[in-house]
């Protein structure tokens, strides 16, 4: 199986296992090594070469890629599965435009029970977008955020990725991880996703998959250059199970963890922070005339936001600023706010609107917009309590 090996940052590339995974055949096969929450890779056409096979392999526990990301470790050149896409789609499985990858994992898919999986709880779901750009900073998301429009989609999503993860770990996989896996089986892959389906797993809408080109995709950070590349997303289905993972956080909406490429030798790797900046927030201060080292509590300005939240807002924390006021809509009143462009794709800030009958318990609302310019959300009319309240929480993760 593939064993990640993380390295900071900005360390120079490291080859782990690059020789050895390149020199693997198919022909040594065991049973596929998984276990629920292990993160999966896999490659799809519905045409040409490979056309009656899915190939899936996995890259180890979506929990160390999440961990990895959040102490900003990139981790390159980890797997190599070159060979073997060359012997199922032909030599020049990075140019076919009919080849699709994609990457996703999942929790158990049950609604009731505490049981977390490295910190992650049932239905906690895992799922790659296409990136659309390079971007100035590697490290930071440049595709849309998954959102669930409900728990029942959230369950079904998670149950449909449960199963195609079954298929894999009943399949036979070479010592690298690596399954061919016959269509003509159940719960494949291809039944799933593109080009089968618009919407992967039922409710990813447009899909999880990024689809190979002629030439390169481009170059990012560390990585260099690579076909593809793919941002991924964790989303999960509760936040409230005792020790967990994201408590307090968004239920239902995707929160970027890092970037996989995958090179032209087949060579994989994952982005975590490239070269971003160590602490955006302070980087942010000090360009505004703050001194290095000011504390995200600060409010010189006397305007009752704090420096953390006029960061969040790209406001002036020299000058009295004001939030913007809840707009009246259907069903309530719509809370929005810009994002800064720097926070907003600072991996370690973490956005959410939270309501709040007695000012004391706080509960996260489900975002209707939340993108890396804006987020969103509606604060209900006809509560019981025949009140409500709502705020921004800004949080900064370590």
């Amino acid at each position: 199986m593939i064993t990640p090996s993380f390295s900071p940052a900005k360390q120079l590339p490291i080859l782990v296992l690059g020789g050895l995974l390149c020199h693997m055949t198919l022909s040594s096969l065991e049973a596929a090594p998984y276990a629920s929450g292990d993160l999966l890779m896999g490659f799809v056409t519905g045409t040409g070469q490979g056309t009656d096979d899915t190939v899936v392999v996995r890259l180890g526990s979506a929990s160390s890629f999440r961990d990895a990301f959040d102490t900003a470790k990139n981790s390159l050149n980890f797997a190599n599965v070159g060979t073997q896409l060359s012997s199922v789609f032909g030599a020049d499985w990075y140019e076919r435009t009919d080849l699709y990858i994609s990457i996703f994992a999942s929790t158990d898919s049950d609604t009731i029970g505490d049981t977390l999986v490295s910190g992650d709880p049932f239905r906690t779901v895992y799922a790659s977008r296409n990136r659309n750009s390079a971007g100035s900073v590697p490290g930071t998301a440049r595709s849309t955020a998954w959102t669930f429009p409900s728990n029942t989609a959230a369950t079904t999503t998670s149950g449909q990725i449960v199963s195609t993860a079954l298929t894999y770990s009943l399949s036979t996989a070479n010592a690298a991880g690596l399954a061919v896996i016959p269509k003509s089986g159940g719960n494949t892959l291809d039944e799933y996703t593109k080009p089968a389906k618009a919407n992967s797993f039922a409710n990813l809408t447009g899909g999880i998959e990024a689809a190979f080109a002629a030439g390169p995709w481009g170059s990012l950070g560390d990585a260099g250059s690579v076909e593809a590349a793919l941002d991924v997303y964790r989303i999960q289905a509760v936040n409230n199970v005792s020790g967990q993972y994201g408590a307090g956080n968004p239920i239902r909406s995707g929160a970027y963890k890092g970037t996989f490429t995958i090179s032209q030798t087949g060579q994989v790797s994952f982005i975590a922070m490239g070269n971003a900046p160590a602490d955006g927030f302070n980087d942010w201060a000090v360009s505004k005339g703050l001194p290095t080292g000011t504390p995200t509590t600060d409010d010189r300005d006397n305007d009752g936001i704090p420096a953390l939240v006029e960061y969040a807002l790209d406001l002036n924390p020299l000058a009295f600023d004001s939030l913007p006021p809840p707009t009246a809509v259907a069903g309530g009143l719509q809370l929005a706010f810009t994002k800064g462009n720097a926070a907003g794709n600072d991996a370690k800030i973490i956005y959410s609107i939270e309501s709040s009958s007695d000012l004391i318990t706080w509960t996260a609302l489900t975002p209707t917009i939340n993108t890396a310019t804006q987020i969103s959300a509606l604060l209900p009319s006809g509560d019981v309590s025949d009140r409500l309240f709502g705020r921004l929480e800004i949080l900064k993760a370590n």
